[in-house]
């Protein structure tokens, strides 16, 4: 009994950790506001997202009517060496990726949060540029949004 109270302990501790740190700093209302260019965005995409609103709360993401539930956090220091990596093989020009430079990214290094979630939107990967400008990136196709 004392190992399942242990191990549920653990499991509580390192989920308030895990919802706590950099993505605290994202609680409240964003806006989408524009396209980043890159390889791979396609205008047709990104379009259908501009101007809408998201809201990230302790557990949950709210957009386009929608809350979806976070079930986990998780956050890394990102450069843009690592970023490329990440990008390369995505979307229809599969063999480019995508560098700090191509999204405006002056900083070495920055935070990112990945947000895994139960409906609709099953990913969801943030780049936190400061405290009022992040860039989201969905399926390929980047997105800076702005603290309402």
């Amino acid at each position: 009994m004392k190992k399942i109270f242990f191990i549920l302990i653990c499991f509580i501790l390192h989920s308030i950790y895990c919802f706590s740190n950099e993505y605290s700093k994202l609680y409240g209302k964003w806006i989408i506001e524009s396209e980043i260019p890159s390889e791979q965005i396609h205008e047709r995409d990104a379009c259908e997202c501009l101007g809408k609103e998201i809201v990230y709360e302790k557990n949950s993401v709210e957009y386009d009517g929608h809350i979806i539930t976070v079930t986990n956090v998780t956050e890394e220091e990102l450069t843009s060496d690592l970023l490329f990596s990440y990008t390369v093989g995505i979307g229809e020009n599969s063999s480019k990726g995508v560098s700090f430079r191509n999204l405006g990214i002056q900083q070495k290094k920055v935070s990112s949060i990945t947000l895994k979630m139960k409906e609709i939107i099953p990913r969801m990967w943030i780049i936190i540029i400061d405290e009022n400008t992040i860039i989201i990136n969905y399926k390929g196709l980047f997105f800076r949004t702005l603290r309402e």
